[in-house]
């Protein structure tokens, strides 16, 4: 999109921004969208405090923006939402307080509703540089939580393929499961193998939410997901991406906030389902199943190629680097899946729903 349009035939568009305690990061974020090579008079900026106990209101003192309060439900969906309820624009869009946008993010976004068939669009998310961790550093290499899928990016085509949520899987310990008959809701026409997008980055037209709702706010993880699948399912519009539309992620820097945002994802995994075919006896079954697969084959193969790469260099020099802080991630990660999964297909099973997001 040019911005050399006439300022009444640039899109409206609010930026909505929910925040728990982030004081000490949101000065960064708000200076990014500050340096926004878009028209200030043709964007606003709402951030939703959901129920902080820093100085946030001392840090926003200083920028141009509109603070909400979102005191009733603790969950950045119910913030959003007000945020939604309270803007003005055309298009709404969303990023997080651990986020820096690019210079050229809303032009990119608003420049792909050309089409009035799409009803969002969502951007790629890129690690921030330089990474304060060796989590951070192997995260960014990942491009870690992007809805784009690079595999598919094709320069010649307007938007990039996104990812999709419950897609038939292809590696080969899903599909062998799937042939043994161990999981099979995979193929379940219930389950929508439909695009999702983070929050993170995505902008949304106004009259999406008029038709199809808000955010789910019982969600406190993938309430985004849950949200991008019920729009295409309940309406005929369309979501899209664009990866010239970058938004940077500070990813979590410790192990701790690691297992907790893994366990987050994965308890959401388990609620979509339950959402989608019901968490009978059987689904339940299979899901417990496909974790406990995922454990008994990821881990001790991760820890064997651990132990193969550390006797290839003792034994014969090898320069090749032993790859230990990507291996250990995803250990925790397969780890903290399968907790996940069993937790939260106990706590539905026991009628305790309210209890999923105590972690």
């Amino acid at each position: 999109m040019s911005t050399d349009l006439p300022a009444q035939q640039i899109p409206h568009v609010s930026i909505v921004i929910p925040v728990y305690n982030g004081a000490h990061i949101m000065d960064r974020l708000l200076d990014s969208i500050r340096e926004l090579d878009y028209p200030q008079e043709r964007y606003e900026v709402l951030v939703v405090d959901n129920n902080s106990t820093d100085n946030l209101e001392a840090i926003l003192a200083a920028y141009p923006v509109k603070l909400l309060h979102e005191r009733d439900t603790q969950s950045s969906y119910a913030a959003r939402n007000l945020g939604i309820t309270k803007s003005r624009g055309e298009f709404i869009a969303f990023t997080d307080a651990d986020c820096v946008v690019h210079p050229r993010w809303l032009c990119h976004l608003t420049a792909a509703f050309q089409d009035p068939s799409i009803a969002g669009v969502a951007g790629a998310i890129k690690g921030l540089e330089p990474p304060e961790s060796w989590i951070e550093a192997v995260f960014n290499q990942r491009e870690h939580l992007s809805a784009i899928d690079r595999s598919k990016v094709n320069k010649n085509e307007t938007h990039a393929a996104l990812k999709r949520s419950f897609k038939r899987p292809a590696r080969r310990l899903p599909r062998l499961l799937s042939k043994l008959g161990l999981v099979t809701f995979y193929d379940d026409p219930r389950l929508p193998a439909l695009p999702v997008a983070p929050t993170a980055n995505v902008a949304y037209r106004r009259d999406v939410f008029e038709k199809v709702g808000f955010f789910d706010a019982t969600y406190f993880g993938g309430g985004d997901a849950e949200f991008a699948i019920r729009l295409q399912q309940q309406s005929d519009m369309k979501l899209v991406g664009a990866p010239e539309a970058l938004v940077y992620h500070r990813h979590r820097s410790s192990l701790g906030q690691l297992w907790r945002a893994y366990v987050r994802y994965n308890t959401s995994r388990v609620v979509h389902i339950d959402r989608y075919l019901g968490l009978d006896d059987n689904i339940r079954r299979q899901v417990i199943i496909e974790s406990l697969a995922y454990l008994m084959v990821g881990v001790p193969w991760s820890s064997a190629k651990l132990g193969f790469r550390t006797l290839r260099r003792m034994l014969l020099g090898d320069p090749r680097p032993l790859y230990v802080e990507d291996i250990l991630l995803n250990l925790v990660m397969l780890i903290a899946a399968h907790y996940a999964r069993l937790r939260a297909c106990h706590l539905l099973k026991q009628g305790r729903r309210e209890d999923l997001w105590i972690l």
